[in-house]
């Protein structure tokens, strides 16, 4: 009786254990030895959403025209749960075992231009606080331990965040949250015969169904996040999350997140702020339950008076461990603003000092790809590239590419350079190509060059900024304000004239209108820092500089 909405929300749920299950089988009949096979048997399923999605009302009388934009969200959602499941196995290597296997990972294949993080992000937004908290909460749990892996701290931290988010919006509404149950027909014998000859042929104890079903029901809902499974006996079904259990994880939750943004310098104030709004929300939550439980008192049972003075009592004293911690944040947040200030003092002429203050600071470039495509974007069976081939994308540098370039003593000698060859040096190595097949830029400024050659894969990476009055600074003479920002700046560079046209040198427009340079400003979807270490470029502004 459900919405379409409701039945695709019941449909992504369980899609994890569907996938999970069919690995395992495949496992069980010899078929998966390396992680790549993993990958090639999911993407039958993969792209059969694509189908989907790809169908025309006009062509194919079996798609309600009405349900065509439902089926896209709905099909992206699904291939989005199916590479989190596929991240989810990455994560376990190198203890990677599916029903007694080994899986070794291809080492020779990179997966530096996944999707991951996006495909996780995605499937978690498929999920709404309010009806499957728990869903989506085990999806950015995934995504927290990705960037962990990644050593991305602050974007495991945005992830915790939005973690304690989920909770606080679901704590009103856990009475009519869906949990899902065990799928009978694979687990009852009695009813599937043919369970038992899963395994038979192999006459091995320890591969039959049994085994199989172990390992797919743990993606219905891991333990990681919510300890271990408790199910209804009678039913079969997962546990009914309730008030006091998910305030105790909201204040885990929200320690974590603190403790991962100080894993990275100059990032107190971020975490006093996402703190902030936190409790801000979690004290309406208290204030609606204190209101609902007194309209109510003189109309319910004693018993379920009792439940909503623990409800309450579990909430207010969510809120009182929340504020002790920011109350420790915000002694820590002085205790930073005073030393920086001594810092800034002695920085000039002090080297590690110098060092210190830049690393309190954000940093982000801009990774453009462009000329022609290395096979791995043209077709492969892994999680599709988050890169837009051509279009730039948006990246939040880690302290530890920051600590690497400063503390580099090859060339160039310039620190801004140092930051983007450091950082597009995974990138290079990734595309497996020999220096005749790619060119790397890394210049200031740097912008694509019209004549570039069709045989050649151009890698483009360049610093860009938040704040105009740093466009121009050597990064240790600014100090960058580490703000929420989703629009960046670089200075386009000026084409120069045709060097074999000597007798008529090109017109420069800018300098006969006053006009010194220009300025490109992106814009991406979210602010950064977000849960999200890169994003894609959705709109390119360009302005112009005067002379004076």
């Amino acid at each position: 009786r459900g919405s379409i909405v409701d039945v695709g929300t019941v449909f992504a749920t369980v899609l994890p254990e569907v996938v999970a299950r069919e690995i395992a089988l495949y496992s069980v009949g010899g078929l998966i030895n390396i992680f790549s096979d993993i990958e090639q048997i999911v993407w039958p399923l993969r792209r059969a959403f694509g189908d989907i999605e790809d169908a025309n009302p006009l062509d194919d009388d079996r798609i309600d025209p009405q349900l065509s934009p439902l089926l896209s969200i709905f099909c992206h959602s699904c291939q989005a749960v199916i590479d989190g499941v596929v991240v989810e196995l990455q994560l376990r290597h190198p203890e990677l075992i599916i029903v007694g296997t080994k899986i070794s990972m291809n080492e020779k294949v990179s997966r530096v231009f996944d999707a991951d993080e996006e495909s996780l992000f995605e499937a978690a937004n498929h999920f709404s606080a309010e009806s499957s908290p728990m869903q989506r909460l085990r999806w950015l749990n995934t995504l927290k331990q990705l960037h962990e892996s990644k050593g991305q701290w602050i974007e495991a931290a945005e992830t915790l965040m939005l973690c304690a988010s989920t909770i606080s919006d679901s704590l009103l509404h856990l009475k009519h949250v869906w949990t899902p149950s065990e799928f009978v027909l694979w687990n009852d014998s009695k009813r599937s015969l043919w369970l038992d000859t899963i395994g038979q042929d192999l006459d091995s104890p320890g591969q039959g169904n049994s085994q199989v079903m172990d390992f797919a029901s743990g993606f219905l809902q891991p333990e990681v996040l919510f300890g271990e499974k408790s199910r209804w006996s009678t039913f079969g079904k997962l546990a009914q999350p309730n008030v006091e259990g998910m305030c105790n994880q909201l204040v885990v939750v929200a320690k974590e997140a603190i403790a991962s943004y100080l894993k990275e310098k100059g990032n107190e104030e971020f975490a006093f702020s996402r703190l902030q709004s936190l409790i801000g929300v979690v004290m309406v939550v208290v204030d609606e339950h204190s209101s609902f439980t007194l309209n109510q008192s003189y109309q319910v049972s004693t018993l379920v008076r009792t439940q909503l003075a623990e409800e309450a009592a579990a909430l207010r004293k969510a809120s009182a461990s929340l504020n002790s911690e920011m109350t420790e944040v915000a002694k820590k947040l002085l205790f930073v603003t005073e030393s920086e200030t001594q810092n800034l003092k002695v920085s000039q002429g002090n080297t590690k000092k110098a060092a210190q203050m830049l690393l309190r600071s954000n940093y982000y470039v801009r990774v453009t790809l462009s000329g022609i495509k290395p096979k791995h974007f043209i077709e492969n069976t892994s999680i599709p590239t988050y890169f837009e081939w051509g279009n730039p994308c948006i990246f939040r540098v880690p302290e530890s590419v920051i600590v690497a370039a400063i503390g580099s003593k090859l060339p160039p000698t310039d620190l801004t350079e140092k930051i983007c060859v450091t950082f597009g040096n995974p990138l290079r190595e990734a595309l497996g190509l020999d220096s005749e097949s790619l060119v790397f830029r890394f210049k200031k400024n740097v912008e694509e060059n019209k004549d570039e050659l069709d045989s050649v894969t151009y890698l483009d990476i360049s610093m860009v900024h938040q704040d105009i009055a740093s466009l121009d600074m050597p990064l240790d003479k600014c100090r960058l304000d580490s703000l929420d920002s989703k629009r960046f700046l670089y200075r386009k560079q000026t084409n120069p004239p045709d060097k074999e046209d000597k007798e008529q040198p090109a017109v420069n427009l800018l300098t006969m209108n006053g006009l010194k340079s220009c300025l490109v400003e992106l814009t991406v979807a979210r602010s950064f820092p977000c849960a999200l270490s890169r994003q894609r470029t959705i709109l390119t502004s360009e302005f112009m500089e005067g002379s004076a």
